[in-house]
């Protein structure tokens, strides 16, 4: 009979251990669950998923090639102003609403290195035909 008080013990002190631990992990789970909604505000990273829980980092490499397609579309004779991309950009709810002005920078310069586009004047782009 005297087992079962040390047995009760051993799980009261068990229970209390997961509760601790789940108490971690929940401030774990806020404290990065804040990091990434501030980087999405940011315009860092995209959530794709909300279920999933699966983000899209934002750097060149995803954005330039929709930077490149906006170009294509709004340019007249004289070109697009980068202004006028990053305000379209910013326009609606797309993914790319939030993406930060250096990033379109990064992207313009990127695919002027790559010849994708040429500056006709200052800030002022074409895309290569």
């Amino acid at each position: 009979m005297k087992e079962e008080p040390v047995v009760f013990s051993a799980i009261m002190e068990v229970l209390k251990l997961k509760e601790e631990s789940l108490l971690a992990h929940d401030k774990i789970s806020h404290s990065l669950r804040k990091a990434l909604m501030r980087m999405a505000d940011d315009g860092q990273i995209f959530l794709m998923n909300l279920f999933e829980d699966r983000y899209e980092v934002l750097d060149c490499y995803t954005v330039a090639p929709v930077v490149l397609k906006t170009m294509t579309q709004m340019q007249t004779e004289d070109g697009i102003h980068l202004e006028a991309v990053i305000s379209s950009l910013h326009a609606g709810s797309s993914k790319f609403s939030k993406v930060q002005r250096s990033l379109v920078k990064d992207c313009v310069a990127q695919l002027l290195a790559d010849s994708e586009i040429y500056e006709v004047s200052h800030r002022r782009y074409k895309t290569v035909d």
